[in-house]
């Protein structure tokens, strides 16, 4: 048996099945990139000092690379932040970045 349902629900079951579509292909590039990103992590070595030292390094680093991006008009960015952090942390403590 053959139902019409109307042009109207016809669009509207059309509509949300494509919608559903376009919400679940959102959905995995998400999840794709929340893996990606966690994957991709930065941890530090130093001949000398210990994990307790790279919290504190850290600390005063990230302070001062949150300064400065707001003195370049950029408060709270993050890629500014992140690339300061690294370079104080290399130059100023000699902490040396390994990548995973």
């Amino acid at each position: 048996m053959n139902i019409r349902l109307g042009l109207k629900k016809e669009i509207n079951i059309i509509n949300f099945l494509y919608e559903r579509r376009n919400r679940m292909k959102y959905f995995f590039v998400l999840i794709f990139l929340i893996l990606f990103i966690s994957g991709c992590q930065t941890t530090y070595k130093h001949p000398t000092k210990e994990a307790q030292d790279l919290e504190r390094d850290m600390y005063q680093c990230e302070k001062f690379a949150k300064r400065l991006a707001a003195d370049v008009g950029s408060p709270g960015n993050p890629l500014i932040i992140t690339k300061e952090t690294k370079r104080c942390l290399q130059l100023k403590f000699g902490w040396t970045a390994i990548e995973r």
